[in-house]
């Protein structure tokens, strides 16, 4: 998957900077505000320690604010949160065990946009950035920080000459040293590709 998603990514990005700049350029000195949105739900079944249920709620939202220093290049400060419940049942017993997590990625990011029709944009970012994860259940909580990076690709549909609609497939990655009074002290990578749905305002 992560091999895939690196191709796509290329691949677009190829395809934006043979096709070049129409009507849709972003101007120097532009910023854009953007926000997006990313939820997932999952429900399956475990036979591995009995017969067990576990349910899982995902929420991912992210801002990132972007100052365009020449044509379509813009730099800015990305932050990402990221909040996840996981329910586990066991039909045997009833028991339910639940784990929480919190995800946190701040740091700066790149984004590069191409015109291709009258209301449409492609584009691609990254970033890299500091990292930090809490997770709690039933009996102890966890705590990690480290380093993270996200690479995205997408496509923006202007609403209105300052509005934007985008949607964007993205692979976040982190890197985390997690402590825990129960099991010590050990690293821990994170790693997740999804698709999310967002706005961006464009200030003159």
């Amino acid at each position: 998957m992560k091999r895939m998603f690196f191709l796509l990514f290329w691949m677009l990005f190829l395809v934006v900077s043979v096709t070049g700049a129409l009507a849709g350029d972003i101007q120097k000195g532009v910023i854009e505000v953007d926000g997006a949105l990313d939820l997932a739900y999952e429900s399956g079944s475990s036979q591995s320690t009995g017969n067990e249920k576990v349910t899982t709620d995902q929420l991912n939202v992210n801002f990132v604010n972007i100052y365009y220093f020449a044509k379509n290049i813009g730099a800015g400060l990305h932050c990402e949160y990221e909040q996840s419940e996981a329910d586990q049942v066991d039909d045997y017993s009833g028991g339910v065990v639940t784990s929480k997590s919190t995800t946190y990625l701040i740091g700066p990011s790149l984004k590069m946009q191409f015109s291709v029709l009258d209301k449409v944009n492609l584009f691609v970012s990254a970033t890299a950035g500091k990292s930090d994860l809490t997770v709690k259940n039933n009996d102890y909580t966890i705590d990690g920080d480290g380093s993270g990076w996200k690479v995205a690709a997408g496509a923006s549909y202007f609403l209105l000459e300052n509005l934007a609609v985008n949607l964007q497939l993205y692979y976040l990655e982190m890197n985390m040293t997690m402590k825990s009074s129960m099991l010590g002290e050990y690293d821990y990578d994170y790693n997740k590709s999804s698709v999310n749905l967002g706005l961006s305002f464009y200030i003159d």
